[in-house]
């Protein structure tokens, strides 16, 4: 307040004195008027002079009629029905005319009607109770966390840049807002993949920081991957960030979850963390960052020209090394790399950034134990090796086993060998190559005729042994194996059982069994058969008993017909009963056979 307002002031407060209490609120009014005031800030200008109205104060003077149910129904209603950009589409006043309508409000304990207050009141007893729409947004308090040290725990996030490929375009331009906005979707889906994405680490104790910058449609898994991979390789004394860190703060992103970042961060033995969704404040110190790199660094590429992805890159990296080397952060109260130049050896982990793309695109792989408990994989940075597995028969792992290996970037060549046991857990080993001497031999295999080394034995060679001892007894002379167990012991006599009379059952043929009917036989089966049974009339005329048999039977006879047919074959061929005549000589003439005349036959001799 200035000596005239104050003056002015007192001057009032002479006159509110001498004046009538229905006279004092214009003079009020006029005053306020003439120092550019409200009348309540002169009543507290007056107050602060002094002057007192002499008005005692109200004895329900902090109280409200407004229970805490009734303002948290209304400030429910109002923030729900605002939208993510701030806009409230409900006001007060309607919300409270809606309710109102439905039955609530306050309840009049004079006349019992429920009655609901002015918008006005509704909002004091919205702010009193800590739920007017006005603090809803100013958003929940926050805590405080503490990093131990330098790349103790860094944070990443990813956003979109200003710059974009436009179509049909070959070099970068300014992204228009007036053109591609949220409100106009089309638009956005014309530059497609063409968005450059920016990628931001910052370490949390020093907030120094990382940024790269990728080409992309949006967030991907391998933006995360390039972008950690650069940020934690040896980029020169002039960049001095970089190493390994022990945790790494992300959100709930698909490619922050994907299993190509997990398992990338499990072979470099970094633990991730993921904030709940929607509280980006939780890595507030990437989102501080974020707003860096906008206002400090993109906001000179409008007056830039920037035409490749590598260009703007080169550029982001000149001004983030000025930044980190120069801006004194005010927690630390000096530049950024001098506070993380205060990192220890031991806090430190190194790690090539040949090894970390190693294990970017080597991943987990699977490996079968030989006979020999060695397992063989290239590693690529270091070449192919052979790993001995022989000391882990002792923690579960077996011949012919599948086991995981994991490089890892710290000690390689050695590796990480994984084994998931029966109940779930899962064993890891740090197993070094196995050493070689000049000719390719194992180095700690015994010389042969010179040294007689046995293979420690596994646990299952174990449990046979003792399964062999508990079989055959401790000298190996029993009977029989397992000479002390019964093996019919659990073979019990059947019970009796009730048995019904039944009905016999009916089966072909009229003497109960059943008729069986010979298979008939070919003609030229049957053929052979009489030739074999009576060789006589098939030596005379065979072509007329084949006929005889063609006709009499077809194609199919019965063996049980083949004793006729072989009598009517002889009588069909019985030889004339005649004398015979004599030769002029005196001998004999002999007569030829001729077969005796068939009846109801055809067929001739």
């Amino acid at each position: 307040m200035s000596p005239a307002q104050a003056q002015h002031i007192h001057e009032l407060a002479a006159a509110l004195r001498l004046a009538q209490a229905r006279e004092r609120g214009e003079l009020v009014r006029r005053a306020a008027l003439a120092l550019g005031k409200t009348p309540k800030t002169v009543y507290r200008m007056l107050k602060e002079a002094g002057w007192d109205t002499g008005r005692k104060p109200r004895s329900d003077a902090g109280q409200t009629a407004v229970d805490a149910s009734l303002a948290l129904t209304v400030g429910g209603i109002v923030t729900r029905a605002t939208r993510v950009n701030g806009k409230r589409t409900l006001t007060i006043k309607d919300a409270c005319e809606r309710l109102a309508a439905q039955g609530y409000g306050v309840k009049d304990e004079a006349t019992g009607e429920t009655i609901m207050p002015s918008a006005k009141t509704i909002s004091t007893a919205m702010r009193r109770y800590g739920c007017h729409p006005d603090q809803m947004e100013r958003g929940k308090a926050t805590g405080r966390q503490r990093s131990l040290h330098p790349n103790h725990v860094w944070e990443l996030d990813a956003s979109v840049c200003v710059l974009v490929y436009l179509p049909g375009g070959k070099k970068m331009r300014l992204l228009d807002e007036k053109i591609y906005n949220e409100r106009k979707p089309g638009r956005l889906v014309e530059i497609g993949r063409q968005r450059i994405i920016r990628y931001v680490v910052v370490d949390h104790c020093t907030h120094t920081l990382y940024l790269h910058y990728e080409l992309a449609a949006g967030e991907d898994a391998a933006g995360v991957m390039a972008t950690l991979i650069e940020a934690m390789a040896d980029r020169g004394p002039r960049d001095p960030m970089h190493g390994v860190p022990f945790k790494l703060y992300m959100d709930k992103s698909g490619p922050n979850q994907s299993s190509l970042i997990k398992s990338f961060c499990q072979s470099m033995s970094i633990e991730p963390m993921y904030h709940a969704a929607g509280n980006a404040s939780a890595t507030g110190s990437v989102e501080v960052a974020q707003n860096i790199v906008e206002r400090g660094f993109e906001s000179r590429l409008r007056f830039m020209d920037v035409a490749e992805l590598s260009q703007l890159q080169e550029q982001a990296d000149r001004w983030r090394r000025h930044f980190n080397a120069h801006a004194v952060h005010t927690r630390l109260q000096c530049p950024r790399n001098r506070a993380w130049l205060r990192i220890s050896d031991d806090q430190l982990r190194v790690a090539s950034r040949e090894a970390m793309q190693a294990v970017a695109t080597w991943g987990e792989q699977a490996r079968t134990v030989q006979p020999d408990y060695t397992i063989s994989l290239d590693t690529k940075s270091h070449g192919v090796h052979t790993y001995d597995l022989r000391m882990l028969g002792a923690h579960g792992v077996h011949v012919r086993d599948k086991v995981g290996v994991l490089l890892n970037p710290f000690t390689a060549p050695k590796i990480i060998v994984t084994k998931a046991m029966p109940d779930g857990d899962e064993l890891r080993f740090s197993v070094p190559p196995m050493d070689r001497d000049e000719w390719g031999f194992d180095a700690a295999a015994p010389v042969m005729g010179q040294e007689w080394g046995k293979a420690p034995e596994t646990p299952v060679e174990q449990s046979a042994k003792a399964m062999d001892v508990l079989a055959n007894g401790e000298d190996g002379k029993a009977v029989r194996p397992w000479e002390h167990i019964d093996p019919m012991a659990d073979v019990k006599e059947a019970p009796l059982h009730l048995r019904r009379d039944g009905v016999a059952a009916s089966v072909g043929g009229e003497s109960g069994a059943p008729v069986a009917l010979a298979i008939p036989l070919s003609r030229v089966e049957a053929a052979q058969r009489l030739r074999q049974m009576d060789p006589t009339p098939w030596q005379r005329d065979a072509i007329a008993c084949m006929a005889y048999i063609r006709d009499s039977y077809g194609e199919e006879v019965q063996e049980a017909a083949l004793e006729s047919i072989a009598a009517a074959l002889r009588d069909m061929f019985t030889v004339a009963d005649v004398p015979m005549p004599v030769a002029a000589d005196g001998g004999v003439t002999k007569r030829l056979p001729f077969p005796k005349p068939r009846e109801a036959s055809s067929c001739s001799t």
